[in-house]
């Protein structure tokens, strides 16, 4: 067998040290000095949990149209550019799935609008520092 040519560093229990005092940081540098800032007032916008699931399945089927309906766009042009016989039928499920994506838009927006209408600000004062050490 081949021995490989590093050594493996001996394991540490962690038990050994757990009495022993902490050590001092012996990487102080310019940037160990951290300085965190934290605004007075923390403002939470909280909106009804169920009404943004309804809003979020809205936009994705908006969405999704949007790209069948580009798609149809797309195809259209290209029978109208060709003369294809196939031109008609494809126009009509353009029309269609623009109408249903116009509807989907617009229960979207609606939704979107209703949580902001509902939501209420939730206003959080920062009232003391604390600072945890171990």
């Amino acid at each position: 067998m081949a021995t490989s040519p590093h050594r493996h560093p001996e394991q540490v229990d962690v038990a050994e040290f757990e009495d022993s005092p902490p050590a001092e940081n012996t990487a102080a540098g310019p940037f160990t000095d951290i300085i965190v800032n934290v605004p007075e007032n923390i403002t939470i916008r909280m909106v009804n949990a169920a009404a943004l699931e309804d809003y979020e399945l809205w936009f994705f089927i908006s969405s999704l149209l949007a790209t069948v309906v580009v798609g149809f766009v797309l195809a259209y042009l290209q029978a109208v550019d060709s003369n294809s016989q196939s031109r008609g039928v494809t126009g009509w499920t353009l029309v269609i799935f623009a109408i249903l994506f116009l509807i989907a838009l617009v229960v979207a927006l609606s939704r979107r609008w209703s949580l902001r209408r509902r939501g209420r600000d939730i206003k959080l004062r920062m009232t003391a520092v604390s600072e945890k050490r171990d």
